[in-house]
């Protein structure tokens, strides 16, 4: 019978509870339900909200499932002081407002449904006598998230957790980490035991497309030592040590995790951390906050390149929809034209990424179909000049065409 690494009561079908390795908020989906004991893994949600907190600035563009639930929207102001929500995705919506001065309601809402809810509630109170609507579409600039601190103690003991759990999940004993545990419950122990690290000599091979949750644990005999490298979303790494007086075999055991992909993947990867190197790192405990905002900065450049490549997808589509051309160029000039409403992606150099197909109708073909596949095979956008590569084929006789597009934006 299995037991629970944190209080050591034996887990039953009266106590069992479903426990993700890495949180279910960050996307984790490795879970077992024979790590944790119901009582243990509630107390646990506290320090999990910490991390979970420290991550919601990636979390929220991410286009990814959890297996419950979904990412609470960000607040965000603009230059302008205007206050927004950025919703699970990275689409942005103006916060509702109503101002009144005098007789006249000032109403700003993201969407006419939310427009009609507001003056239908209006109405029961009031008497409207006059509505005047204007949609307004700009670029915004850049947006300012909310103030919040970061990587506080409970961070810390939350990563220590995820380390705790996989190695519990691999079937270790709990000998070994125990003396870890009291730290992770109620951080009664010295604080030498977790902290961020961004070390070059950890290295673990990655598409320049990909987000990965990563977790390498080590057991080595010769330094007699047990510890935990984990990396979320490649922005967030910890370095954990889970024993040094270790009494086991030499192992390794690993976990690569693509988020968006939603699949779990093999890696390359080097790691050979020494005992003195890992102590002097948890002794020391020198924060770099220029190496955590770059690294985080790299992981949100990465995902808002993403979402502008899903939204062009979306543009193309619905363009090519409305403006059928048998030659497309027609249809590239009113894509262009949409395309210099944002400025902002002059400084995003869109990554390669997966083929995407979606199926709409087209420009007629020869043998008089408009149902088309179509896939986005390349795209890159480099300072003002984007290039499309276009590839469609007739659902009906199979033809397939390829259009290559460049363009300059007129920034």
């Amino acid at each position: 019978m299995k037991e629970c690494w944190s209080c050591g009561n034996k887990i039953d079908s009266h106590n069992t509870s479903k426990e993700h390795i890495i949180p279910n908020a960050l996307f984790g989906k490795l879970r077992s339900n024979y790590i944790l004991c119901k009582t243990c893994n509630s107390e646990f949600s506290k320090i999990d909200e910490s991390l979970v907190n420290d991550l919601d600035s990636i979390s929220i563009f991410l286009n990814a499932k959890r297996d419950r639930g979904a990412s609470k929207p960000l607040g965000a102001m603009s230059k302008a002081g205007d206050p927004y929500l950025i919703k699970p995705g990275g689409k942005v919506e103006i916060k509702t407002q109503v101002d009144r001065n005098g007789n006249n309601l000032s109403i700003k809402v993201s969407n006419k449904k939310k427009l009609k809810e507001i003056k239908e509630g209006l109405g029961k109170k009031y008497t409207i006598q006059s509505a005047t609507n204007k949609e307004i579409e700009e670029y915004l600039g850049p947006l300012t998230l909310e103030n919040k601190q970061i990587l506080s103690d409970e961070t810390f003991r939350a990563a220590t957790k995820i380390a705790s759990n996989f190695y519990t999940y691999n079937g270790f004993s709990k000998e070994n980490i125990e003396s870890i545990i009291d730290y992770v419950k109620n951080s009664s122990n010295p604080k030498d035991i977790a902290w961020i690290y961004y070390g070059k000599d950890i290295y673990i091979s990655k598409d320049s497309c990909e987000v990965l949750h990563s977790i390498i644990l080590k057991g080595s005999k010769k330094e007699r030592i047990l510890y935990c490298y984990i990396e979320l979303y490649g922005a967030l790494n910890f370095l954990v040590l889970l024993s040094n007086g270790y009494k086991g075999e030499n192992f390794e055991k690993t976990y690569f995790f693509d988020i968006e992909m939603n699949k779990e993947v093999d890696k390359n990867y080097e790691i050979s951390l020494k005992r003195k190197k890992i102590e002097k790192i948890l002794k020391n405990q020198k924060l770099s906050s220029v190496e955590i905002s770059e690294n985080m900065g790299k992981i949100g450049n990465k995902l808002l390149s993403k979402r502008a490549h899903d939204y062009l997808i979306e543009l193309i589509s619905e363009t090519m929809e409305s403006y059928p051309d048998p030659d497309l160029k027609d249809t590239w000039d009113k894509i262009k034209q949409k395309l210099e409403k944002y400025p902002h992606w002059d400084i995003y150099g869109l990554c390669p990424y997966h083929v995407k197909t979606w199926d709409q109708n087209g420009p007629e073909c020869s043998c008089g179909s408009r149902n088309y596949v179509f896939n986005l095979i390349g795209m890159h956008i480099k300072g003002n000049v984007i290039a499309i590569l276009l590839q469609t084929i007739c659902k009906n006789c199979e033809k397939m065409l390829i259009f290559e597009f460049k363009t300059s934006l007129s920034i």
